[in-house]
């Protein structure tokens, strides 16, 4: 007879972990909708929401998806054109990576490592920002971790009905991953890489499952081959400039430095060294038989993506965001890593857990970072404000020119049109002129010639009056008006100026003659 003592049966733990687990994600994504409805849009989400005004197969930007997603949520009542309409698909997108995270991890390996990896995704920087800010990122992580336990399924299956289903199912998520974004196609090499590393997975090779989901992927991501066609193939222009970005040679090892930098940031430093451990080729004769495939195939699909953004760094500058869908896998790898490690290490994942929480926290709350004396050289949290007060300022100099029903609202850029199209009353349309300046997504919204004779309200970040030739050359008089200051803790010098002039008769120009680029 077991004594009182007796530790509780592992079924038993399991379940109180399990619950926990989902009341920590529960009050987390509570809590991630309270703060998304807090805090004013960045710049590229202000930008995305008004690429979901302009819905289309394809962006100068990226891949459409999530254009579609933002439209969803703040073309409904619950939400509306908000903060937290813009930012809902992030947050349920979130909900998603979890749950996947979770299913993999305990269909390939076990519940313990489901449940640490799922804590570990929603304690560190990445996905903890990701959760919040309505990027790319997360539709496409969510769509990734989704297509991962689908292939998974379909590359365990006998029954021809089956092997049909579940990989055409593979390839129409894989082709939405794509969608989401570009990146996305990755995941077909990891697949692949998989079944021509594992000897049972290369009878895959010979069956027509697999090209046929390959080529359901080709017909999901067709309207956007279809759209960069009909529009000059901007996309493939701007992808191939941003992969370019700094190509130096001699700048190698600074933008490879870089990015491993970044990376120690977005994962926490202890984390991240512990994910680079798991790209080592897995020793599985030290892994039971049941977690060599899976351990294999969880590397495959994490290691490819990392692989080829480091190598993206040979030729150029990579964004940290870039191997954001190699930590899904990665995640459950440094997950099973904590599962099997002794004492010593256990020590080691403690300290980094506890210092992805206090980076993340640093993250949702500076005021933290601040108070431990952190000053960051460029501190992005500051683009989560001041952008309403730039607008009633805006709304003022407007006023002054004629009233918003005769003027227009106009850049050099995407982002200053984006935030003001946003938080300006009526959340009206604004405009990108490329007055010596490169090419955006505006270009394919608005005709400038529409806008002759009107007076407008030119904005520019920058610290010095620029621009101010370019347009006097457009406009019959220009007045340059004083700067937008924003000021905040516990930074004594501003950390915006936005240039304002008050332009009047607007004479019209050529696109053409005036950019500099795509």
């Amino acid at each position: 007879m077991s004594s009182p003592s007796t530790a509780a049966p592992a079924d038993v733990r399991i379940g109180v972990y399990r619950l926990l687990c989902a009341l920590f994600l529960l009050l987390l994504t509570v809590f991630r909708f309270w703060y998304s409805g807090h805090v004013e849009l960045v710049k590229d989400e202000a930008y995305y929401w008004q690429w979901s005004r302009h819905l289309a197969f394809g962006y100068y930007d990226n891949t459409p998806l999530m254009a579609f997603v933002i439209h969803f949520f703040t073309s409904t009542a619950i939400f509306g054109a908000t903060e937290t309409g813009v930012r809902a698909g992030a947050v349920f997108s979130s909900v998603v990576v979890s749950i996947f995270i979770y299913l993999i991890a305990k269909k390939l390996l076990d519940e313990t490592t489901a449940l640490v990896s799922v804590t570990i995704a929603n304690v560190i920087p990445l996905y903890s920002a990701g959760a919040i800010l309505m990027t790319q990122d997360p539709v496409h992580v969510a769509l990734w971790s989704i297509t991962l336990y689908a292939a998974w399924i379909a590359l365990q299956q006998r029954s021809s009905a089956a092997i049909w289903s579940c990989w055409l199912a593979s390839g129409l998520l894989a082709g939405l991953t794509v969608m989401a974004k570009l990146n996305g196609c990755m995941i077909l090499v990891g697949i692949l890489l998989y079944v021509c590393i594992v000897p049972e997975g290369r009878r895959w090779l010979k069956h027509p499952a697999p090209y046929v989901a390959v080529f359901a992927a080709l017909l999901v991501f067709l309207p956007f081959a279809l759209w960069n066609h009909t529009h000059g193939n901007a996309f493939w222009f701007h992808s191939h400039a941003m992969g370019t970005r700094g190509a130096d040679k001699a700048k190698t090892l600074r933008w490879t430095g870089e990015f491993l930098g970044a990376q120690a940031i977005l994962l926490s430093p202890l984390i991240f060294f512990s994910y680079l451990y798991t790209l080592k080729f897995p020793k599985l004769e030290d892994e039971p038989d049941k977690c060599r495939r899976p351990l294999t195939y969880l590397w495959a699909n994490s290691a490819i993506v990392f692989i080829i953004i480091i190598l993206q760094t040979f030729r150029g500058r990579a964004e940290g965001n870039w191997a954001v869908s190699s930590y899904v896998s990665g995640i459950i790898l440094v997950g099973y890593l904590l599962r099997r490690s002794r004492r010593k290490a256990l020590w080691w994942h403690g300290i980094g857990i506890a210092l992805a929480v206090l980076m993340t926290a640093i993250v949702y709350f500076p005021s933290i970072g601040y108070g431990l004396g952190l000053r960051l050289k460029t501190d992005r949290t500051t683009d989560l404000h001041g952008w309403r007060a730039l607008a009633d300022r805006v709304g003022e100099e407007q006023t002054a020119v004629g009233g918003p029903s005769k003027s227009f609202v106009f850049a050099v850029d995407y982002e200053l049109p984006s935030e003001l199209a946003f938080y300006l009353p009526g959340q009206p349309a604004t405009y990108s002129l490329y007055l010596n300046s490169r090419r955006n997504e505006y270009m394919f919204w608005s005709d400038p010639n529409k806008l002759l004779g009107e007076n407008a309200i030119f904005v520019n970040s920058s610290e010095t009056p620029d621009h101010i030739d370019d347009c006097r050359a457009v406009f019959s008089h220009v007045v340059v008006e004083p700067p937008f200051l924003w000021y905040q803790k516990p930074y004594n010098d501003p950390v915006r100026t936005v240039q304002i002039y008050r332009c009047y008769g607007f004479k019209g120009y050529d696109p053409h003659k005036w950019e500099q680029g795509w």
